[in-house]
């Protein structure tokens, strides 16, 4: 019986710029591409421009990550009482 597992990521310095806050960077491009004036709104196709050169350049990014996966097996026997324990750590 598994009673526990622990998961955790060590990335490279991309991760911290390119990982999880991809869809908040998303959202930061399309506010900061839209002007405080409305005569220099940019049209649907500058933006989806925009968008697709930052998701490139992203995908691009991305392959420099990497994680490292960190298993705590505990064997259980009578009244929860832990027998062996067993960690392993996978890249």
């Amino acid at each position: 019986m598994i009673r526990s597992s622990s998961i955790s990521d060590t990335a490279s310095n991309a991760w911290p710029k390119y990982g999880g806050q991809f869809a908040a960077r998303l959202c930061l491009a399309l506010v900061a591409a839209a002007p405080a004036n409305a005569a220099s709104v940019p049209t649907a196709s500058e933006v989806l421009d925009h968008i697709g050169r930052q998701v490139q350049q992203f995908w691009t990014n991305f392959s420099s990550v990497t994680c490292t996966e960190t298993v705590t097996q505990s064997k259980l026997g009578e009244k929860d009482k832990v027998l062996s324990v067993q960690r392993q750590t996978f890249d």
